[in-house]
């Protein structure tokens, strides 16, 4: 596909996402305003808004506003602040929270975030997986690099012209773990900007000449938002069996997940996401806010959850 027709495709996905949701960005984006202030859910990543921590919010909003300089910052230059500078993916291994919640030895999990992420959403977000599932996560992070540079690289990435940094970057530790004998399960948790990063990892993974690894893994995308995700034919296995496992959710009305699984021109704009789909009835785009918090509630059988109910995912959330 040539760059101009691969720009086209870009330019109408973002038009019929648009579209679809008009004119209620702030809300398919924010969720409903009467949780835009406190008191905030304890992971909420709307707690990045509140007065209380300005200090917070300013430094998420210099980050989100100033784009940095296109070059990873030098040694030399280390004196001055890091968000003028592009920000390198980091592989961060984090432990179980207690003792008692190393979940399974044979099975590795990995996360890898959204748009707009900084440390401090990061951290919420690793706490509140580790709240649900009791597992120790392997964190691919997708640093924020200014919304227009993340924008920009989630549009590239959704192209298949570009791997970005954080994909190169996760490919390596979720191959090796493909690649261990030891471990019978590879969980991928993504989310946002992340789902499109998990589909370019998935497409390297696929050029391997033995696909039989990825029989292990299994890719959970929240508002998955990538043009291609597509499971193969398990090259030994019965027949229809696909590699890997996916399973996507979304709210029926989050902007983002417009742009890939709820796209309503998705057969004319090429895009193909295989695996299970869960659509509730709910606003919103923020990973904890607007996904892990539905996740919680579905247990209890809360209104407006129960589509996330009939998941393999939530067969996994901790009693």
């Amino acid at each position: 596909m040539t760059l101009l027709k691969t720009f086209r495709i870009l330019l109408l996905t973002a038009y019929h996402a648009l579209k679809r949701v008009f004119p209620k960005y702030l809300k398919t984006v924010f969720g409903p305003w009467r949780g835009w202030f406190s008191p905030f859910h304890p992971y909420s990543e709307l707690r990045i808004m509140d007065i209380r921590k300005f200090f917070l919010l300013v430094k998420f909003l210099v980050i989100m506003i100033c784009p940095p300089l296109p070059l990873r910052r030098p040694a030399w230059l280390s004196f001055l602040p890091a968000f003028l500078f592009l920000k390198e993916a980091r592989v961060i291994h984090v432990p179980a929270p207690q003792p008692g919640m190393a979940g399974d030895p044979k099975e590795h999990w990995f996360f890898i975030n959204g748009i707009a992420t900084n440390k401090t959403i990061l951290k919420w977000n690793i706490a509140y997986l580790q709240q649900l599932f009791h597992r120790p996560l392997t964190v691919i992070h997708n640093p924020p690099d200014s919304l227009l540079y993340d924008l920009v690289e989630s549009a590239a990435g959704k192209s298949g012209h570009y791997i970005s940094h954080p994909a190169r970057v996760g490919v390596e530790p979720i191959e090796r773990a493909l690649e261990d004998p030891g471990i019978t399960r590879v969980v991928l948790l993504a989310h946002s900007q992340g789902t499109i990063i998990a589909a370019n990892v998935l497409r390297k993974l696929q050029e391997r000449a033995d696909l039989e690894p990825l029989e292990k893994l299994e890719i959970y995308a929240f508002s998955n938002c990538s043009h291609e995700m597509r499971s193969l034919p398990h090259p030994s296995g019965p027949p229809g069996r696909q590699i890997p496992y996916i399973e996507s959710f979304a709210n029926q009305m989050d902007l983002v997940a417009g742009l890939g699984l709820l796209s309503p021109k998705k057969k004319e704009l090429g895009i193909h996401i295989d695996g299970e789909t869960f659509i509730r009835e709910g606003w919103g785009h923020f990973f904890n806010e607007h996904y892990l918090i539905a996740f919680d509630q579905a247990r209890s059988g809360k209104e407006g959850t129960k589509a996330f109910r009939h998941s393999r995912l939530f067969s996994y959330l901790s009693s």
